[in-house]
């Protein structure tokens, strides 16, 4: 239990080095706008351009300064809209936290270009005939672009069980965490137009998060001074989590190759590298060792104690010693 325990919290604290940080975005208002929605707001009224003076509709100077804070607008939105990631550095948490937190972010705009002073902003524009500053705006942000790609990314990122590999404190969870990552990964990509080309470097990063884990747990154990019977069953409990992962693999690539065709995307190489093989070949080579040298230490024994007699114990004590490892 406190080994889960301490798991859980190691995840907790990983997230929070992994997130990506999305900018806050913050409109600057002008002092008179603020201040016209803040009377309206003392009266209980509806902020609109009928409350502002008259003139100022007219006060080249005032609505220059409306005009420079909306293409201020525009260049702080772009630093939002404009963002992406290399889904082929990081972990699979941080493609995941990144589109999620993109999805925030974008929200928070949206909220921002909803409240009253960035509304009366754009309709006393629109009532000065400052056209130009206010037609083509929510276009040159970029917003509905990302708005969009974000809620398709998003189908895929949602209720990601990432966390079930990460939080394993045994081969055995590993090895249903590896399928039901892969259970939810081909499903929603079925369902979304997450890009191919994105896909395979995101299960190279779900790899590469499986060596790590696989790294941890047998990092707890001194493989080379394990009972060999204990190590064995160690052993092929990894190799059955490893192979869940190539069986799942190959369906994962099965379907990339279908989606590649029936979305007409740019033809790639559909090809998986695995980071946790070079793990998964010294894992082979111990057990082999330890298999070739216990049959050795059991050879001797036996011929010890051939011919109906038995073997001295202290002797087979000794060639136990002496083979120990």
């Amino acid at each position: 239990m406190a080994r889960k325990k301490l798991a859980e919290l190691e995840l907790s604290l990983l997230h929070l080095q992994q997130n990506m940080d999305i900018p806050d975005t913050s409109l600057n208002i002008h002092p008179v706008i603020l201040r016209a929605v803040g009377e309206c707001r003392r009266r209980g009224m509806r902020p609109s351009v009928e409350v502002m003076d008259a003139a100022l509709l007219s006060d080249s100077g005032f609505l220059n300064q409306l005009q420079g804070d909306v293409n201020g607008w525009i260049k702080e939105i772009q630093k939002v809209t404009k963002l992406d990631r290399d889904p082929g550095s990081g972990t699979t948490s941080q493609e995941i936290n990144f589109w999620l937190s993109m999805e925030r972010a974008l929200d928070r705009i949206e909220d921002q270009l909803a409240s009253d002073e960035i509304v009366l902003t754009m309709d006393v524009l629109k009532a000065a005939k400052r056209f130009h500053a206010t037609v083509s705006f929510r276009t040159d942000t970029g917003l509905k672009e990302a708005g969009e790609r974000v809620q398709r990314y998003n189908v895929l990122m949602k209720d990601f069980p990432i966390n079930e590999l990460l939080a394993a404190t045994d081969i055995g969870r590993i090895s249903m965490a590896v399928e039901l990552i892969f259970a939810h990964f081909i499903k929603k990509l079925k369902l979304t137009p997450y890009p191919v080309v994105r896909a395979l470097p995101l299960a190279e990063a779900i790899s590469r998060d499986l060596h790590d884990q696989l790294a941890k747990v047998l990092g707890h154990v001194r493989l080379m001074h394990m009972d060999y019977v204990d190590f064995d069953r160690l052993v092929r409990e990894t190799q059955g989590a490893l192979e869940m992962w190539e069986s799942q693999a190959k369906e994962f690539a099965n379907l990339a190759r279908e989606l590649t065709r029936k979305r007409s995307e740019k033809f790639i190489p559909i090809k998986i590298r695995a980071a946790h093989a070079p793990l998964q070949e010294r894992l082979r080579f111990v057990h082999q060792f330890r298999q070739q040298h216990e049959q050795l230490q059991q050879t001797i024994v036996r011929v010890m104690t051939q011919g109906g007699g038995s073997a001295d114990s202290s002797a087979i004590d000794e060639i136990r010693l002496a083979y120990d490892i």
